[in-house]
């Protein structure tokens, strides 16, 4: 609550005055505050109020910090911190999906499987939601449509796996030979419970996972580059199914990736010691004069 507070009263200040630093390492805390929130989620049975409840605040915050982000584009730096705040975006957004498949795990162990339904749902939601505001503004915001890039990557990567396992029936392995050798699957690993398991666990997650990959995509079709960018994704996924390298030593560098994150992180305010008092306030002293101008104590008419 004290750094979405802080993100708040910044985004509110004039443009000219916005600390940079201190917007991103907020909304930097921020996230990763939400992750803890979204994290154990799954991992526990609650009522579909609970849910709601949790997703709805989680929600309005992950907003926040959009918007602050979107604030961070307008300031005139090249600091490198919208990059970090994007990178945080991120990984969020693989908690959330993550959290959607031990959901699933949940839903499919459980002896009442009801009760796995109302978090599985509530997550899925939270996940749409997000895309769709970053689908309506990344055409304008180029921090938003690296966020919704690196959320599609991390959906292809998932479904990459759960298609190469279902369909080759083994989990996918570096070496291919290795695969191989692996097949056909005897019946007995086949119909082995914990294989079983995991198989109706992927298949559980699956349908919300590409619910949420169908609302990152929609529209996609009409941009310019729709062509190229349906390339990049059907590589992307064969990437993830079969391996890097799969079409030549080349092939794996125009496919999507994670958002890289240039520069030094943004750190937090230091704290105030009793000891700075005197020396904190003269450098404020000296910094306000500068800005506004000595001259101004000679007119004392206009004062």
């Amino acid at each position: 609550m004290r750094h979405i507070h802080r993100v708040q009263t910044l985004c509110r200040g004039r443009m000219w005055s916005t600390d940079s630093n201190e917007l991103a390492y907020n909304l930097i805390q921020t996230m990763q505050a939400m992750e803890n929130i979204i994290d154990p989620l799954a991992n526990k049975k609650h009522s579909a109020d609970s849910c709601k409840q949790t997703i709805t605040a989680v929600a309005r915050t992950c907003i926040t910090v959009f918007h602050g982000l979107k604030r961070m584009e307008s300031l005139d730096s090249d600091d490198g911190f919208p990059s970090h705040v994007v990178h945080a975006c991120v990984c969020f957004f693989g908690i959330v999906f993550t959290s959607i498949e031990n959901a699933a795990r949940l839903q499919v162990e459980s002896k009442q499987p009801d009760r796995g339904t109302a978090i599985l749902q509530a997550l899925s939601t939270l996940a749409n939601s997000l895309i769709n505001i970053l689908r309506g503004s990344s055409p304008n915001c180029p921090s938003h449509a690296e966020i919704l890039e690196g959320a599609t990557y991390d959906l292809l990567h998932r479904l990459g796996e759960t298609t190469h396992e279902l369909l080759m029936d083994v989990p996918r392995h570096d070496d291919i030979e290795h695969e191989m050798q692996e097949l056909p699957l005897p019946d007995d690993r086949r119909l082995d419970p914990v294989r079983q398991t995991v198989v109706r666990t992927m298949l559980t997650a699956a349908p919300f996972l590409l619910d949420c990959l169908r609302k990152a995509l929609i529209g996609a079709q009409d941009q310019p580059l729709a062509a190229f960018a349906r390339l990049k994704l059907q590589r992307t996924l064969v990437d993830r199914i079969f391996g890097p390298g799969t079409r030549g030593p080349n092939a794996s560098e125009d496919v999507l990736r994670l958002p890289e994150v240039f520069g030094e992180p943004p750190m937090a305010a230091e704290p105030i010691k009793k000891e700075d008092i005197q020396t904190k306030t003269d450098q404020f002293e000296e910094e306000i004069w500068a800005l506004v101008g000595w001259d101004i104590l000679a007119c004392e008419d206009r004062l």
